[in-house]
C-alpha cells in the first residue's frame, strides 16, 4: 500500500500495488534490492522502499530524474517518460485478463473509461481477440441452430 496524488482539497489516495504472478520476475529483483541495496540506505524497515540518499522520501521529480537517466543509457526513445510505466503496467493486465474495474482500482482511477485510456495493446493481440469472439458466436449459433 502506497499513498498517490490527492484529488483537489481532498487526502493523498491509496494505491494497493498487487505482488501478482504476472510480476514475479520484479518481485525477484525487488527481493535482490531489499535484501541487498536498500539497507545501504537505511536501516529502518518501516521507511519509504526507494530511500533517498539520506534515507527520505524520493521526491516525484527525482524519480523522473533517475528514470531519463536510465532511458538514456538504454537508448529508449526520448518520449518515454516515468508516468509511461503506468500505461505499461495496465496494458500488461488487459493482456493478461484483468477486469477493467480491477485496474482501474490498482490505478486508483474513479472512473474506468480513465483506465481504458491508459491500456494500449498491440494490434495482433486485438485481432486474437476479435477472432477468438468471432468463433466463439459462430459455435454458439451453430450449436442453438435447427436441425
Amino acid at each position: 500500500m502506497r499513498f498517490g496524488k490527492a484529488a483537489p482539497g481532498g487526502p493523498p489516495k491509496e494505491r494497493f500495488v498487487p505482488s501478482i504472478v504476472l510480476f514475479r520476475n520484479s518481485l525477484r529483483m525487488l527481493d535482490w534490492y531489499l535484501a541487498e541495496i536498500r539497507p545501504l540506505f537505511t536501516k529502518d524497515r518501516r521507511g519509504p522502499i526507494f530511500p533517498s540518499e539520506r534515507g527520505g522520501r524520493l521526491r516525484p521529480d527525482t524519480i523522473a530524474s533517475i528514470f531519463i537517466q536510465c532511458r538514456k543509457r538504454a537508448d529508449l526513445d526520448p518520449a518515454l517518460c516515468f508516468h509511461c510505466l503506468r500505461h505499461t503496467f495496465t496494458s500488461i493486465l488487459a493482456q493478461n485478463d484483468i477486469e477493467v474495474s480491477i485496474r482501474a482500482e490498482l490505478l486508483g482511477h474513479e472512473d474506468e473509461s480513465t483506465s481504458e485510456l491508459y491500456t494500449h495493446v498491440p494490434s495482433e493481440f486485438v485481432r486474437k481477440r476479435l477472432l477468438a469472439h468471432h468463433e466463439r458466436l459462430v459455435r454458439e449459433s451453430l450449436a442453438h441452430a435447427p436441425d
